[in-house]
């Protein structure tokens, strides 16, 4: 009995094998900008058009204020990864002075997606003007309106009153279901202008990850190749 099940098991193993836990993720829309600006002047880095896979450092700066971002993104049958790392140096000048990251991708899958995020950034001496805002936006877009998974806003900086100093931190485990169109976007924005002198810092990371959600079939199999294994195990006893 053990040994027919083990047959019937490899069999339908071998069978789903090409398919089990694959997806077509099909990234429509990609752009991510590292940006500063000083009263009229500004320097950007940027990718406008999915490019897969995409490893690069966008680099802007003016002066002392400064915009940083690694990238390192690719997807395919088996998922996709999206890391980046940040970086900002801003001086609160006389004049208007910004650093600021941000971007994003729209897309599709043919199969559910579990959808791993995280993401950290620190601050410190955003004093004088000097004023940050963090947006993230997990979003589920249909054919009338964007429906908001994950919306997070937060405010730092001494120039209304939010701490100069401190950390954000959000994490998130969602299911995004097959043949819908999805959109995970991200901005870090650090401004100032009051001339006060300051000199603040960020830095951090965005990771997130799209992994196939296997389907009840291939659970299953799973499960009674699990229980075979058992069986094997025990015969040998």
């Amino acid at each position: 009995m053990t040994v027919r099940l083990l047959t019937v098991v490899s069999i339908f193993v071998s069978a789903i094998a090409s398919n089990a836990f694959t997806a077509n993720i099909d990234v429509f829309e990609m752009g991510m900008s590292s940006l500063v600006l000083r009263d009229s002047l500004y320097d950007e880095a940027w990718v406008s058009t999915p490019t897969n896979p995409y490893l690069a450092t966008h680099h802007a700066q003016l002066g002392i204020t400064e915009a940083t971002t690694e990238l390192d993104v690719s997807w395919g049958v088996a998922g996709g990864t999206f890391d980046f790392q940040f970086d900002h140096v801003i001086e609160d000048s006389l004049g208007y002075s910004r650093t600021t990251t941000h971007g994003g991708i729209g897309f599709t899958s043919d199969v559910d997606l579990w959808l791993d995020y995280s993401f950290i950034y620190s601050f410190a001496d955003l004093n004088g003007g000097l004023d940050l805002t963090s947006t993230l936006n997990v979003i589920h877009a249909t054919d009338t309106e964007w429906i908001y998974i994950l919306r997070s806003v937060r405010h730092g900086g001494a120039a209304f009153l939010n701490p100069p100093s401190g950390t954000f931190t959000t994490t998130r485990h969602l299911l995004l279901e097959a043949n819908e169109t999805y959109g995970i976007t991200y901005s870090i924005d650090i401004s100032g202008g009051s001339g006060s002198g300051a000199i603040g810092t960020g830095a951090g990371s965005l990771h997130f990850t799209l992994t196939p959600v296997p389907e009840p079939a291939t659970t299953t199999l799973l499960a009674i190749a699990g229980v075979a294994t058992l069986l094997r195990r025990r015969s040998r006893v």
